[in-house]
């Protein structure tokens, strides 16, 4: 195995990512503007906690953005705080899933044409832990499998993708084929 330029040796050597190199190229060039900008942050967290610690003074049993914004603005500013935190917890997870099954592709370049496998069963796998570590475990788990099962018929209806068709549970005796592919839409 010959060596390569960083020293390791090796076919492959643990580079950092490109985005990194580009990034320290543009900062030199940057570095008149981080003040400002650390600054503004300096101001947005202040703002943050001067309006928490009056929520948190008003709303001493809890409050959150929907009953905040409800009692303050009505009913339809409070909707779209309800709607903006749904966004938020659903974009809070997809990046998470995003950024650690891009870690574990790194780690693992074999597994890069599983990706999105791989991120779509990570809620899934999370939610049967969830499920195994509570009471009641073989109801939680026969639901979460029903719910993964419409969420993921509707996924393949819209995506035209291969779906086989199943039994919802093993053991169940409603199985409507002997497990051929089929595409869910004509257009596909």
């Amino acid at each position: 195995m010959a060596s390569n330029h960083s020293g390791v040796s090796g076919e492959r050597a643990i580079r950092p990512p490109a985005g990194q190199a580009v990034l320290a190229l543009a900062y030199g060039g940057a570095l008149h503007r981080v003040l400002p900008i650390t600054m503004s942050i300096v101001v947005l967290l202040a703002i943050s906690v001067f309006s928490y610690r009056q929520v948190i003074d008003a709303y001493p049993g809890g409050g959150g953005a929907y009953a905040v914004t409800k009692d303050n603005f009505g009913p339809r500013a409070s909707l779209l705080a309800a709607a903006s935190v749904v966004v938020d917890y659903t974009l809070t997870v997809a990046v998470s899933i995003a950024a650690g099954v891009g870690a574990l592709t790194s780690a693992f370049p074999n597994l890069s044409s599983a990706t999105v496998p791989i991120c779509l069963a990570s809620p899934r796998a999370v939610a049967v832990y969830v499920a195994v570590e509570t009471d009641d475990t073989d109801s939680r788990i026969r639901q979460l499998q029903d719910q993964w099962d419409q969420w993921d018929q509707w996924y393949r209806s819209r995506c035209c993708v291969p779906s086989t068709h199943r039994s919802p549970h093993p053991g169940s005796t409603t199985s409507t084929s002997d497990e051929t592919p089929t595409m869910s839409r004509s257009s596909c």
